[in-house]
């Protein structure tokens, strides 16, 4: 193709939108719609993810939330921040080990675990398999995610424990404490009408 005849005008546009081109989708680390490329998955931009995740409770559950409940609200999430977002995915050369988010296409793992039940030792031990799992067979880089109410929050000496555990396998440690849960009116009456019948019971 003969070039010669171009303007300069030509030429430049040529260039720009070349430019353009390498711009989009070799330097840039969003797609279109906002969400972060596989390649610019760091441990960083996902702790920032988790940091604004808000967690909802549902009336149906006993305690208004669930490991499950809490996954499913938190893959709506990341699936608004990144383009490659995987849960319950299988490691492979594992059989039926699966983590809880692969982030980035095995840039980033996310382990989720709730504080009540970790606070068991069997269970403790099981995520220090786990995590051994993970990161020899597929993940650089590991974030393990403990969600606890606040009254787990003041177990200093387990949440350390479990830090610790977490940290000496060179995986990294969040803790997320859920937000304070509203009781509803109707619960509060009935509450306050149990109360009033057992103090007339206590003084009949």
């Amino acid at each position: 193709m003969d070039f010669s005849n171009l303007t300069n005008t030509e030429i430049a546009l040529g260039v720009a939108f070349l430019l353009a081109i390498i711009y989009k989708y070799f330097i840039t680390h969003k797609d279109d719609d906002g969400r972060i490329k596989d390649k610019s998955v760091k441990v960083s931009n996902v702790l920032e993810t988790l940091s604004t995740f808000e967690m909802k409770y549902q009336s149906n559950l006993k305690d208004g939330y669930t490991e499950k409940s809490i996954q499913n609200q938190l893959k709506k999430h990341l699936l608004e921040e990144y383009v490659n977002v995987v849960d319950e995915y299988g490691i492979e050369g594992i059989n039926a080990t699966k983590i809880d988010f692969d982030i980035g296409n095995g840039e980033v793992g996310l382990e989720l675990k709730l504080a009540k039940s970790i606070f068991r030792t069997s269970n403790l031990h099981r995520l220090s398999g786990q995590i051994d799992d993970y990161m020899q067979n597929k993940y650089d880089n590991l974030i393990v995610v403990v969600f606890g109410e606040k009254s787990h929050s003041s177990e200093r000496a387990m949440l350390t424990k479990i830090q610790e555990k977490v940290e000496e396998k060179e995986a990294i440690y969040y803790y997320f404490e859920l937000p304070k849960r509203k009781i509803k009116n109707k619960r509060i009456r009935r509450i306050k009408k149990q109360m009033v019948t057992i103090s007339i019971s206590n003084n009949g």
